[in-house]
């Protein structure tokens, strides 16, 4: 019986030193990738806990699964971020049910809108936008403008925390984007009506220096650029590594985004102003001889043309399997994207220079009638129109239920997306001509004729957002007892 009894005493001591020599190691966590969006992933590595311990996994305060540990104390785990989560810094917290050991690491929730229209296909909503709705787009303010020393059609492009946009003033402008604090500026050979595109480390920006530059994002430096044989008034489009852009040479040019060598060209029959779209392996654009291309990401090569009625300033949209876009012919037309047979036309009262954007099966497209617009994405058929006091040539941007819209009567617009009554106005100094709104994070912006940047937030939803919800105190943190265990 003793001998059985100090075999026992042994066996738990043995034991207890295991779990003390693992409850010893310091728990940690590391997040891939710390940054993101809602909705998006972040793989967890936890270390440092008790083998085959039960550990609760919190987004903020919130008990998300309860994980069991490895052999060696460890946990791994694809967590996904709330649709809810609001801008800003949140934690993930880990803390084991035996040991309390605790873990912490920062996530921080932030969309983009790194190019014109914000995706290479230029649909122009952005559907993770979390603040701003119809119920408080009305409380609207500026929370900050900055001066350029010119006009600005270019239309904002928001990426890592920062704004970049170009001006007359032949300088592209990266701006701090929660309170328009320059970073840097650069000063580039003729005015910029192009909207810059960021992806990765480079922000890319064409000019009416026939040249399309590759900038750091960092400090504005040029770290390369091409020459093509006109002005360039398009925004580039970045997809699949290459830069995709076009010249008044009447060329379409797709670049190696790395350095800039040329992948190939395509000469259409006009000068070509119009952004190219990007889906999948296809590359749509429209030019001034009244043509809308399709043509291989690859190679450049030719895969169908539409023939509108007029030279064409508006920028292809594709969604759903379908192109659409306006023509100075007053027409907005819908396409096959396939094959680019004619699904369906409507007739505005004037040219359409607006690129219109596509969400919820509806496209948002202004006119030079001075009115906004809402079609059927698959008939044409109208919804509803919106009129302004002049021409209409911005390009909308839908988030959050709501089709932001600048007009040539110097306002930008917050129309109701589902029913087209007007939630908000307000007026900038002078014409918002072709910058197109870009919303991301709870916050507005859009270029002016007023030679200015602005940026418009609903101050009380950003006060209400995840940096104001502060650090939770893992010992506070209450785990939610339903939970099953996962391995």
């Amino acid at each position: 019986m003793k001998t059985r009894n100090l075999a026992t005493v042994i066996c738990f001591i043995l034991v207890s030193a295991v779990l003390a020599g693992s409850a010893a190691a310091q728990p940690a966590l590391t997040l891939t990738p710390s940054i993101g969006p809602p909705t998006s992933q972040t793989q967890l590595s936890g270390s440092g806990f008790y083998p085959y311990e039960a550990v609760d996994v919190y987004f903020d305060f919130t008990d998300v699964v309860l994980k069991v540990t490895s052999e060696e104390g460890g946990l791994s785990y694809d967590l996904t971020v709330p649709a809810s989560a609001p801008p800003g810094t949140h934690w993930i917290t880990l803390v084991g049910r035996s040991s309390s050991a605790a873990a912490q690491a920062a996530f921080t929730v932030r969309t983009d809108w790194p190019q014109f229209h914000r995706k290479s296909n230029h649909q122009g909503r952005n559907l993770l936008e979390n603040v701003l709705s119809p119920g408080n787009v009305p409380n609207l303010t500026q929370a900050w403008s900055y001066s350029t020393n010119h006009y600005v059609d270019s239309s904002p492009a928001v990426a890592g925390g920062k704004v970049y946009a170009g001006s007359w003033d032949k300088r592209v402008y990266a701006l701090d984007a929660a309170t328009g604090d320059k970073i840097w500026v650069k000063l580039l050979g003729d005015a910029i009506y192009s909207s810059p595109a960021v992806n990765g480390n480079k922000v890319f920006v064409g000019c009416l220096n026939n040249k399309i530059y590759a900038l750091s994002v960092a400090t504005g430096a040029i770290l390369w650029h091409y020459v093509t044989g006109g002005p360039i008034y398009s925004s580039p489009a970045v997809a699949n590594g290459s830069v995709y852009i076009t010249s008044t040479d009447k060329k379409v040019y797709s670049l190696k985004a790395t350095d800039g060598t040329r992948n190939w060209f395509f000469l259409t029959g006009g000068p070509v102003v119009a952004s190219p779209a990007v889906a999948g392996e296809v590359v749509y654009v429209a030019s001034y001889d009244s043509k809308v291309y399709a043509l291989k990401t690859t190679t450049g090569s030719k895969l169908w043309e539409f023939a509108t009625g007029d030279m064409v300033d508006s920028s292809p949209v594709v969604a759903g399997g379908k192109v659409f876009v306006g023509s100075n012919d007053g027409k907005v037309y819908g396409l096959k994207a396939v094959s680019g047979a004619k699904l369906w036309e409507f007739e505005t009262g004037g040219p359409v220079v607006s690129s219109p954007a596509v969400s919820g099966g509806w496209v948002y497209v202004g006119s030079t009638d001075g009115k906004v617009y809402a079609l059927k994405a698959g008939t044409g058929a109208k919804r509803w129109e919106f009129a302004t006091g002049d021409q209409v040539n911005s390009s909308p941007a839908v988030a959050g239920g709501v089709v932001f819209v600048g007009s040539k009567d110097g306002k930008i617009y917050a129309l109701d997306a589902a029913s087209g009554d007007q939630l908000w106005e307000y007026p900038t100094g002078d014409w918002i001509n072709l910058s197109s709104p870009s919303v991301a994070n709870g916050m507005l912006y859009v270029g002016s004729y007023d030679c200015k940047v602005h940026c418009f937030n609903v101050e009380s939803e950003l006060n209400r957002g995840a940096d104001r919800v502060g650090r939770p105190d893992p010992a506070a943190l209450q785990p939610d007892l339903s939970l099953p265990l996962t391995r």
